[in-house]
């Protein structure tokens, strides 16, 4: 089905927003993987030329994930959105489609009145 929804109706914040919380959701699952490592004994947080492990670990890696990739994500969002802004406008990226699906049982069939 096609919700009529392109690229070019969307705004630069919308585009902002949907790349960056993405981004840095990645980042913060990426700093919390790596924080449960140091919380094992794993040097995988490093501090100050130092290597952090267990509770404190956790704690560095998240907030370095957050600071860093909050960072990376805005920069890179931003590009993004506009990249999408500009080629939205020329070039035909196409609509949002949502998959067909089977009619649930409280729903009634598209043909039937």
């Amino acid at each position: 089905m096609d919700t009529g929804l392109r690229v070019r109706d969307l705004t630069f914040g919308s585009l902002f927003k949907i790349m960056f919380s993405a981004a840095l959701a990645f980042w913060v699952i990426a700093g919390l993987l790596l924080g449960a490592l140091a919380l094992a004994g794993f040097d995988t947080v490093s501090f100050n030329g130092s290597q952090i492990h267990g509770i404190g670990g956790l704690v560095v890696g998240f907030v370095i994930a957050v600071v860093i990739g909050g960072l990376f994500s805005a920069l890179g969002a931003a590009f993004g959105a506009l990249v999408l802004k500009l080629l939205g406008a020329v070039l035909p990226i196409g609509t949002l489609r949502r998959a067909d699906r089977p009619p649930s049982a409280s729903e009634e069939p598209s043909g039937a009145q």
